[in-house]
């Protein structure tokens, strides 16, 4: 979210509530989940909202243990750890340093992604081999592409 956490966050959960066969995992096991990114609330609050509703992870935020459950991912900017511009090798310490957060989101049974990130098909590919679980793009005909064809 660009605005506010709230009205905007209750605004949107009136609206899902309309549609609880498309995002209640109580009603319909396959629901889609609405993870929240951008302004959220404060991890203390998250329980002021549905079960249905998700939040994105910060890597410095300390969270308890039913407040996680609320977090199926972690999303941070890549350039926090890398000035990499996506060509050649992301620097050697720059790479140890990522590899061992994505590891430690890992170990959370978390998935992680980066945004701010380089967006070309050499830099997804470094990032799938390091095993950053989703790749940020604007160029989704191209990743879609790159995708398919990996591996043949």
């Amino acid at each position: 979210m660009k605005t506010t956490v709230e009205p905007t966050l209750s605004l949107l959960v009136a609206k899902l509530r309309q549609y609880p066969d498309v995002f209640d995992p109580k009603v319909n096991e396959n629901a889609v989940r609405i993870v929240i990114t951008g302004n959220r609330p404060v991890p203390s609050e998250f329980d002021k909202y549905p079960g249905f509703i998700f939040f994105d992870g910060i890597l410095n935020q300390k969270y308890n243990t039913q407040q996680l459950t609320r977090v199926p991912l972690y999303s941070e900017n890549l350039r926090k750890f890398t000035l990499w511009p996506g060509d050649g090798e992301i620097i050697e310490k720059d790479k140890i340093h990522l590899q061992s957060i994505i590891d430690s989101v890992h170990i959370l049974n978390k998935k992680i992604r980066f945004w701010n990130a380089p967006d070309d098909v050499n830099a997804w590919g470094i990032l799938i081999k390091m095993k950053s679980d989703y790749i940020n793009t604007d160029h989704i005909v191209k990743l879609a592409e790159y995708l398919n064809n990996k591996g043949k």
